[in-house]
């Protein structure tokens, strides 16, 4: 128990005055005996024993009467029911502790998290548990999963409330909310009465909900809290008022595909979430952990500050790269990693369908010398085949394939492109007079399951003659001005890729309107350039040719040669979410047979080296998969079980062998988010400290019965257990109060009368 007012008990004292009144009322009357008096005395005799147990009564009334006006005016409260105190109570306790990163926040000698296990550990010791009382403790995260369930034990309950850390994840309040709610639906949970005891940095968006949707679904949940289970829920409020943060929330390399020899540039983006300037914070660009440039910057108040770094490399090989800024009292977020897989050239397979005597007149001469005009291999590294001599093998040793004027493909070779092109790789298809329209539509449309985005219809259009035939021109009318193919088409170069002429084109149909990338100038805006998607792979599909045949003379033209140039590039890009990863996600990564065997060794931030299993590939599969955590898939579709990596980081696979030295195979970066530097991410990401009010809790959700039991002072390293204002036992001490005066008023007249 304890009061509002403790101070005022000493009013209780107050129970002694009826005492000493009564001691010196008898003091005051001397014994006097004369012979009427021994007549009253005979008399008193038969009535003094019933008059001694009414004064008695009377006065034992008047101290309980001074005592309970005491109390009252104390206020007292009862930290727990009452009947747990007697040591009958079958109660399950939750404690519900906030594990997210920003419960690293360490403005004084202890962090919010610190804060927090002591506000746990406090209540813990105020609670006297009996042999049916239960203890479970659940992460307060946007990965609720449960550390301790349905234990008895009160020291293993503080054991792990002592070795709660900080993690890596953001913070979900309906995540965790419904993560409770599974457990209270469980078997396991038996006891009659359930407590749960909050305790967060109340901060907002943790709070927040994404869409319309998940406020109905967190409305329902909390509905059915009070409906079926009725729970009690205690909030204990450990975070830091006015808390402040700046986080590196992006980091990215311009270009699409990384090469030696040619400088690179990163851009980092840094965010200050508190309204007050920053100057002078020093930006640190590393590369594979050593330090190149550090950068002072000035952060202003709520705004998003690019920085920018440059770097050449030199060794063509996996490398990571990661920013640093000067740590502030939330240190996760101040570091970003990207892992590059840095080339010495972007490799292609050119697969030409319409080779002739003189190269100059093959189908794909313009399209190579455009793409390596010194055929020095700097930038882009060329093999052209022919049809005859493509048996599709070996694909992975290419960033990208192209098909220009194939007349047809076996099933075979096109189910290897297929296979190549969804596990990262680029396909460019260009058509043409030689190309069977039956065949394509057969094998790489495959009613639209196949490569191809588009089924290919009859050719249109008129190439330029002998003599006077000119043709009929056709221009590109729109394109996708955002798509990276027209990167170098923008603002005042817009004009030079509408001076491109086509002549023929095959016209297509049963395509997605929003895959078109360009379109001509005729009646129907015919689809020039398409693009599908399959996996992590790309294709884009030329619906005219690369030669002079259908479209005389375009091979010269500047724009149609960085067009492709730009083109190729994409095509060459593989997605980096593979290497590039968020704290949740799984490292996921197929490696060929033919170039590594196990076994694998993953150095991570912090767990150290960990053995990799290596799945054995399929029969007829040349790859084999590893995974990184191997922990087994949750197979309940409530659970909020976090099945990907848990710390941020530089991740570093290594194949090691008794008989070799360790090779490095790749790099993984794994970040805090946000996901995205839109400015919505960025608001909604953990590193924004702003709080949520109690008022405000109460008013956004009136089904959320919950008291709030105590906050953290600014500049404070504990919480203030103070007691739930609405607390109203003084109420019924003064009507005891009350019925007590009324009672003694009662009986003095009473026992008045009957003297």
């Amino acid at each position: 128990m304890g009061f509002f007012n403790p101070a005022l008990l000493w009013f209780a004292l107050g129970g002694a005055i009826p005492i000493i009144i009564h001691l010196l009322h008898r003091q005051k009357f001397k014994r006097v005996r004369w012979a009427a008096m021994e007549f009253l005395l005979n008399a008193l005799k038969k009535t003094q024993r019933r008059m001694q147990l009414e004064n008695l009564l009377l006065l034992l009334l008047r101290v309980l009467i001074m005592i309970v006006l005491s109390l009252a005016i104390a206020r007292p409260f009862f930290r727990e029911a009452p009947v747990e105190a007697l040591g009958d109570s079958d109660c399950h306790h939750f404690f519900v502790i906030d594990q997210s990163y920003s419960m690293a926040y360490k403005r004084a000698q202890h962090t919010s998290l610190d804060v927090a296990k002591r506000a746990a550990l406090k209540v813990l010791q105020d609670i006297h548990p009996s042999e049916q009382d239960r203890f479970t403790i659940l992460p307060l995260s946007s990965y609720p999963e449960p550390i301790l369930v349905n234990s008895n034990r009160k020291e293993r309950i503080q054991t792990a409330i002592n070795e709660l850390k900080p993690s890596d994840f953001g913070t979900s309040v309906h995540a965790t909310m419904q993560s409770l709610r599974n457990l209270l639906e469980s078997t396991e949970i038996k006891n009659r009465d359930r407590r749960i005891y909050l305790f967060p940095d109340l901060q907002r968006n943790g709070w927040m909900l994404r869409d319309d949707a998940e406020a109905k679904k967190f409305d329902e949940l909390l509905k059915a809290f009070a409906k079926k289970d009725n729970p009690r829920f205690f909030l204990y409020d450990a975070g830091t008022p006015d808390a402040f943060n700046h986080a590196i929330v992006n980091l990215r390399a311009n270009d699409r595909v990384i090469t030696t020899r040619r400088i690179t540039r990163f851009t980092a983006s840094i965010h200050n979430f508190s309204s007050i300037p920053r100057p002078a914070v020093n930006v640190g660009f590393y590369v594979n952990d050593n330090l190149v440039k550090t950068e002072p910057t000035v952060l202003p108040p709520g705004a998003t500050t690019p920085v920018t770094f440059e770097y050449e490399f030199a060794e063509a090989a996996p490398h990571v790269v990661r920013v640093s800024i000067d740590p502030d009292y939330l240190d996760v977020d101040d570091s970003r990693w990207l892992a590059v897989d840095v080339k010495s050239a972007i490799r292609a397979l050119v697969i030409d369908g319409e080779p002739k005597d003189s190269p100059k007149e093959s189908e794909t001469f313009a399209f190579v010398l455009a793409l390596d005009p010194t055929r020095q291999g700097d930038i882009f590294s060329i093999d052209v085949k022919t049809v005859e001599l493509f048996n599709a093998e070996g694909l992975d040793a290419y960033d990208f394939l192209v098909l220009a004027n194939v007349q047809s493909l076996t099933s075979d070779r096109v189910e290897k492109i297929e296979s190549f092109v969804r596990r990262g790789g680029g396909l460019f298809v260009s058509l043409g007079n030689r190309v069977d329209k039956v065949s394509f539509n057969e094998y790489f449309w495959k009613k639209g399951a196949g490569l191809s985005p588009a089924q290919l219809e009859e050719i249109a259009g008129d190439a330029p003659g002998g003599g006077i035939e000119r043709g009929t021109e056709r221009r590109i009318s729109k394109f996708e001005l955002g798509h990276p193919m027209f990167r170098t088409f923008q603002k005042r170069t817009m004009a030079a890729l509408y001076d491109l002429v086509f002549y023929k084109y095959y016209k297509v149909k049963d395509f997605e309107p929003e895959k078109v990338l360009a379109a001509l100038d005729d009646n129907f805006a015919s689809p020039l350039f398409l693009e599908k998607t399959l996996d992590e792979g790309k294709v884009i599909l030329l619906a005219s040719t690369l030669d002079h045949e259908w479209n005389a003379g375009i091979q010269a033209h500047p724009p149609f040669l960085v067009l492709m140039w730009d083109l190729c590039r994409y095509l060459s890009s593989r997605p980096s979410s593979r290497r590039n990863l968020f704290v949740g996600d799984l490292i996921n990564l197929d490696l060929p047979v033919e170039a590594y065997q196990p076994p694998f060794i993953l150095d991570t931030p912090q767990e150290g080296s960990v053995t990799l299993p290596a799945s054995a590939p399929e029969r007829d599969q040349k790859f084999f998969r590893l995974f990184y955590p191997s922990r087994a898939k949750s197979d309940d579709p409530k659970a909020f079980k976090n099945e990907g990596v848990r710390n941020a980081g530089k991740y570093k696979l290594l194949r090691n062998s008794a008989k070799e030295e360790e090779k490095l195979v790749t790099y993984f970066a794994v970040n805090v988010g946000p996901r995205e530097a839109t400015p919505e991410e960025i608001q909604a990401s953990e590193g924004n400290l702003e709080r949520i009010s109690k008022e405000e809790i109460q008013s956004r959700f009136p089904d959320f019965k919950i008291e709030f039991r105590g906050e953290k002072k600014d500049g404070a390293n504990e919480i203030d257990m103070s007691p739930p204002p609405a607390s109203g036992l003084w109420k019924y001490l003064m009507y005891f109060l009350v019925g007590f005066l009324l009672l003694e008023s009662a009986l003095a007249c009473l026992f008045g009368r009957g003297k």
